[in-house]
């Protein structure tokens, strides 16, 4: 039996990825894409279609142990209704990392969670070349009773063994645990402490901007990772936080552009179909937004030199605001397109790693906290 599998990229990638990544190469439409491939598929006799594409739900659930169903929403849904003249019987779908097992009209949608945390079983009855049924299941990956293999396992001790010095070395000391917002949509301890820490780093600039996808990890007290004390910070627990090896960009915009970039900033908060990555993290400034419909509107931006709970100096459309970023923002990364218009740009490229690490070794105990930076829904 033969199975066709049509693979599909977000058209959005270029924005996704740091800038050059996808140089020389065109992201088609998703739509139009899986009608030409599925076309070509029968062409050659094959009817069992499976689409892999990087797209999910939004919203919705199914019903399960007495909760109620809530109708499924987002781009997969589109993306199904659309190809349902194909043959496509099965989409194995991402990018939203939840749980969604459904149909639209005669195609299952199956997505599960990100980074391993669980994956999906797929049946299909087939009969006379073609599906008849098909469902789906999410499991979650055990280890249980499953022998470790050896070679592998030569493998990870080995790269242990290299990197060990390095990355179980002490660089400071924090207060408290220290977290990400789980959502990626609120302003977050960490996200302070990186912010913080890129704008200090470099004297005469009004604020740094982040993107609260670009933290990866949360800073826990225990239990330790290398042996060291409760609440000592080593090296690898900061790369964990920061492991992209983005470098640091300083550039001016306006308070009209810094607006465009605020609503960029916000849109996953009143869009559940936005990606959440690009939700901003930031120092030096203070903001006030609100929804209208799935729209943000920005309703208030204020420069903030002596901390959020200081004095606070308006923005208006026409005011300069000279911060830091990184460098896949300043290239349009995760939308932040306002961002390549800055003027007056300089290129420290200074290590997101390097500046936090140095921060945290200079401040420590560090004791970041939610201090109300961005005011919204």
């Amino acid at each position: 039996m033969r199975v066709g599998v049509i693979g599909i990229e977000l058209e959005t990638t270029p924005e996704l990825v740091s800038a050059g990544a996808t140089a020389g190469l065109k992201f088609l439409p998703a739509i139009s894409t899986i009608q030409t491939e599925s076309a070509k598929l029968r062409q050659q006799g094959i009817k069992v279609q499976v689409v892999l594409i990087h797209e999910g739900t939004a919203t919705g659930q199914n019903a399960v142990d007495g909760k109620l169903p809530v109708a499924w929403s987002g781009p997969i849904i589109d993306i199904a209704n659309a190809i349902q003249e194909t043959d496509v019987d099965v989409i194995l779908a991402g990018h939203t990392h939840r749980v969604s097992n459904l149909m639209v009209g005669g195609i299952l949608v199956a997505e599960g969670l990100n980074a391993g945390a669980s994956y999906s079983v797929v049946q299909m009855i087939v009969h006379g070349q073609d599906v008849e049924w098909a469902g789906a299941a999410t499991r979650v990956a055990k280890n249980i009773g499953v022998a470790k293999r050896a070679d592998v396992q030569a493998i990870v001790d080995d790269a242990n063994a290299q990197t060990a010095i390095l990355r179980n070395k002490v660089i400071g000391t924090q207060a408290f645990d220290i977290k990400r917002a789980p959502s990626r949509l609120f302003e977050s301890a960490m996200g302070n402490l990186v912010a913080d820490a890129m704008r200090l780093k470099y004297p005469g600039i009004d604020a740094a901007f982040t993107n609260s996808g670009g933290l990866r990890a949360d800073l826990n007290c225990a239990p330790p990772s290398a042996g060291e004390q409760p609440c000592e910070i080593t090296w690898g627990e900061m790369f964990s936080v920061l492991p992209f090896g983005n470098r640091t960009v300083i550039l001016t915009l306006t308070g009209a552009q810094l607006e465009q970039a605020f609503i960029n900033g916000f849109s996953p908060k009143c869009n559940v179909a936005v990606a959440t990555g690009r939700f901003p993290q930031i120092s030096g400034l203070k903001v006030s937004y609100a929804c209208n419909g799935l729209n943000p509107v920005i309703t208030g931006m204020w420069k903030t030199p002596d901390g959020v709970n200081g004095q606070q100096i308006p923005i208006g459309p026409t005011d300069s605001v000279r911060f830091v970023t990184n460098d896949f923002m300043y290239t349009g990364g995760d939308g932040f397109t306002v961002f390549t218009q800055g003027t007056n740009v300089q290129q420290p490229g200074d290590a997101l790693l390097d500046v936090a690490i140095d921060y945290v070794t200079a401040n420590s105990p560090v004791a970041p906290v939610v201090d109300g930076r961005m005011v919204g829904p």
